[in-house]
């Protein structure tokens, strides 16, 4: 990843699963990206001049691989909280949890979200933390 400075004060996990959602590959040092694609991915973390749809592509591969019609919260708290966490801090902070949490609420009132966690148990709107208790 020393490719795409952009990328390096991105949480590992995160910065993986963002080059994933643009198909590129991550997994070697010795890894060869098409003039293309780095155009591509210069476009869209360096120079901000990717058209719209790039940028939907992205964020749906980042947010929702699978591509399914509805997320649940569990499956998407994380990503949200790893993309602001950083590289500084093992764990999450007030910060990155509370950016994730307002993301999903976002997410919940446009109807993207379901209304019930992976488990079938209803959860608070208001509060939206995947590790709440019911």
């Amino acid at each position: 990843m020393d490719l795409i400075p952009e990328l390096k004060n991105k949480n590992q996990k995160a910065a993986e699963m963002l080059l994933n959602s643009l198909n590129l590959p991550f997994d070697s040092k010795t890894t060869i990206v098409e003039w293309n694609d780095y155009l591509t991915l210069a476009a869209l973390l360096k120079y901000f001049t990717a058209t719209k749809k790039q940028y939907i592509d992205l964020w749906m591969g980042y947010l929702n691989p699978k591509g399914m019609p509805k997320l649940h919260l569990k499956e998407i708290y994380h990503p949200l909280e790893l993309l602001v966490r950083g590289t500084f801090t093992e764990g999450s902070t007030l910060v990155s949890e509370r950016f994730a949490q307002g993301f999903c609420r976002i997410l919940y009132d446009k109807n993207c979200l379901l209304a019930e966690d992976p488990f079938g148990r209803k959860f608070d709107k208001k509060k939206m933390n995947p590790d709440q208790t019911f």
